[in-house]
């Protein structure tokens, strides 16, 4: 209701505990949001599970929506956007949920390119395309502003490190050598 409401997309999926979750999360599945309760249920913690997303992902939104009010100082360590405490009101939860879109939207992801001459923050929006040569990458840019020509950086690291580094929900791998 609140994406329609709001005028946002909205693709929900819904886990009966972390180890499902775990399993689409690992295999690929990309989110923007995670709405999390601290009980999971037996052997479940969400704050655990939490850690277990920051560990790998900085960019995904977290709410929490629990019971558990005395867990709210352990959300700043996994940096989640809101905390809200049950029973839960629509009002709170638009809200929060406005602030977690807001802070994705301005987030941009970013490629960090060490070689000898220094280290270079590519934005992936920028990347059109990775191809294989010699051991090496040519990643392809598109350019900065209209007119300019794409632009070519080339490193040391091979394909399948690239595949890993770029989210799969805007990269594949066509052909052994391009991504």
């Amino acid at each position: 209701s609140w994406g329609e409401e709001k005028g946002h997309k909205v693709c929900l999926s819904s886990y009966e505990n972390s180890e499902a979750f775990l399993w689409d999360w690992s295999s690929g599945m990309d989110f923007d949001l995670i709405l999390l309760d601290i009980d999971l249920g037996p052997g479940g913690n969400g704050m655990e599970l939490a850690r277990r997303i920051r560990g790998r992902d900085g960019r995904a939104a977290i709410l929490f929506v629990t019971g558990l009010a005395e867990y709210m100082s352990q959300g700043y360590d996994v940096r989640a956007c809101h905390f809200l405490v049950k029973p839960l009101e629509e009002k709170k939860l638009y809200g929060a949920l406005e602030k977690a879109v807001a802070e994705t939207e301005k987030k941009e992801a970013y490629l960090l390119l060490e070689e000898e001459k220094g280290a270079e923050r590519i934005p992936v929006s920028r990347i059109l395309y990775g191809e294989a040569f010699s051991h090496r990458i040519a990643l392809w840019l598109a350019p900065e502003r209209e007119g300019e020509e794409p632009v070519c950086r080339e490193t040391g690291m091979c394909l399948g490190d690239l595949e890993e580094l770029l989210p799969s929900s805007e990269f594949f791998r066509c052909h052994r050598s391009y991504l």
